[in-house]
């Protein structure tokens, strides 16, 4: 059994993190909020089907993990997510739950309520621009190089 430990630990050791820190604090805690937020938004009035929040997510995930290969990787290299700067567990709940369902979020809001679709824009950029500074100055969830 312990040869099967020692294989799963060198496996799983470079993708886990340095140290349980903030960042990882951070992580878990905006995942939790944005599926319990993206549920109880869904359950009060339903705007998506189910396939539009399933190509939402794929697309997304496709474009965060393209976009963070190859600009947080050699040759370009602009920065590091959590404590590594290549993946890292804690960038598969980046990836797969809080970008996709943070959009989400907005687009209910857009969807639901037909805002003007420039200023919605600008605003959902402001919006994202806050959050990451939050994130990068209170929890160092980003080192840019």
């Amino acid at each position: 059994m312990s040869g099967f430990l020692q294989k799963s630990n060198d496996i799983f050791q470079p993708i886990l993190p340095k140290q349980f820190d903030e960042n990882e604090y951070f992580t878990l805690a905006i995942s939790v909020l944005v599926i319990v937020c993206i549920t109880v938004l869904q359950k009060k009035k339903k705007v998506f089907l189910t396939t539009e929040i399933i190509a939402i997510l794929l697309l997304n995930l496709l474009y965060t993990t393209l976009g963070d290969y190859f600009l947080a990787m050699k040759p370009y290299d602009f920065y590091d997510t959590v404590d590594h700067n290549s993946g890292e567990i804690m960038d598969i709940l980046l990836q797969n739950i809080v970008y996709p369902f943070t959009l989400l979020i907005l687009m209910y809001f857009y969807a639901r309520y037909k805002l003007n679709s420039f200023m919605y824009i600008i605003f959902g950029a402001m919006l994202l621009c806050i959050l990451e500074w939050i994130s990068v100055k209170f929890f160092n969830l980003f080192t840019y190089k």
